[in-house]
């Protein structure tokens, strides 16, 4: 049995990335436009590179792992290595210390954040802020990953760590 869930992906943000692509290729072929417009091709031409690294699309949990997907990586985290899982509300009254150009969910929030004295320090993947929760790990890194029914989530993640043995 495996719990998966996708992110919904903004219309919005698809639109956006299509028009960046055009943007760029259109620039390229005519060859007129001035430094300041490749300036701002290359730029957005970076954020898109981010978001394929970054972008979250979706959590998908085993017995053995907890995995989110990204457009080019995949960061897995065993759950043995988890101490606690529990629901995150509205990361978005966060501080963003790094990352996430895609402010407010366009392709998804992800970076480094700090929810001051709620949690401390902690790396974002998700997509609406409503839908949130937190992972720790024995380590002391912390997470803050979204999908669409959150708590259902969190209560599956747990239920598997209690078989494993682990509270």
């Amino acid at each position: 049995f495996k719990k998966y869930d996708r992110y919904d992906i903004a219309f919005f943000g698809i639109i956006c990335v299509v028009a960046i692509l055009v943007f760029l290729f259109m620039s390229f072929i005519e060859g007129t436009l001035n430094v300041s417009f490749w300036m701002l091709g290359l730029l957005l031409l970076s954020y898109l590179i981010e978001a394929a690294f970054y972008q979250p699309l979706s959590i998908e949990v085993d017995e053995q792992m907890l995995r989110i997907k990204r457009a080019l990586k995949t960061k897995s985290i065993p759950l043995s290595a988890i101490r606690e899982v529990r629901l995150y509300p509205n990361p978005d009254d966060d501080i963003v210390i790094f990352g996430g150009w895609s402010r407010r969910g366009v392709l998804g929030n992800w970076g480094y954040w700090n929810g001051g004295s709620k949690v401390g320090r902690y790396f974002a993947y998700y997509g609406c802020a409503e839908d949130c929760f937190l992972v720790e790990l024995d380590n002391g890194k912390k997470y803050v990953l979204g999908c669409s029914n959150a708590n259902l989530m969190v209560d599956h993640i747990n239920t598997l760590i209690q078989k494993a043995g682990r509270s």
